[in-house]
């Protein structure tokens, strides 16, 4: 496993708070696909950069989504945005 910088990691995460903010307005705008996408991108590379339990968030959305069950949704962007507030 290779060692990310710190100017990486806080890039990664930088780009997850504006993945929280754009799923708060697709969820308002039922606009499934985006919650999808992000989910699987979060759901993929969370692992990676060394956050396994960030992938099981990005799992929860990505599913929530596909059933387009927006209270799910906002389950998951609500332990999107708790995790955040401590990394």
């Amino acid at each position: 496993m290779f060692e990310l910088g710190q100017e990486a990691i806080e890039s990664y995460l930088a780009r997850r708070r504006q993945d929280a903010v754009e799923i708060a307005h697709a969820r308002e705008a039922r606009d499934w696909n985006v919650i999808e996408r992000i989910g699987h991108q979060i759901k993929g590379n969370g692992a990676m950069f060394g956050y396994p339990e960030l992938s099981c968030v990005g799992k929860g959305l990505e599913d929530s989504a596909r059933a387009h069950d927006p209270v799910g949704v906002q389950q998951y962007l609500i332990e999107l945005k708790n995790w955040l507030t401590i990394h």
